[in-house]
């Protein structure tokens, strides 16, 4: 599982940067907005939930790692 960086433009989610996804590739968004649910479906919510376990554990990549990769 990877995190991208996005941002809604007319509509759309448009990505901060280029990448490679095959067709057809499933995706999660989660916005940043409190007053708004969303639904995961069921063959990623396995997924998402180790995500989260990892986090919990600490298991994580500080945010300075990743936003100097973000910017390349």
């Amino acid at each position: 599982m990877r995190i991208i960086s996005a941002h809604v433009r007319s509509g759309a989610i448009v990505l901060d940067e280029q990448t490679q996804l095959p067709e057809g590739a499933a995706v999660a968004v989660l916005a940043d907005a409190a007053e708004k649910e969303f639904d995961v479906p069921s063959d990623l919510e396995s997924d998402l939930a180790a995500a989260l376990d990892e986090a919990d554990r600490g298991d994580v990549v500080p945010a300075a790692a990743v936003l100097a990769r973000l910017r390349g």
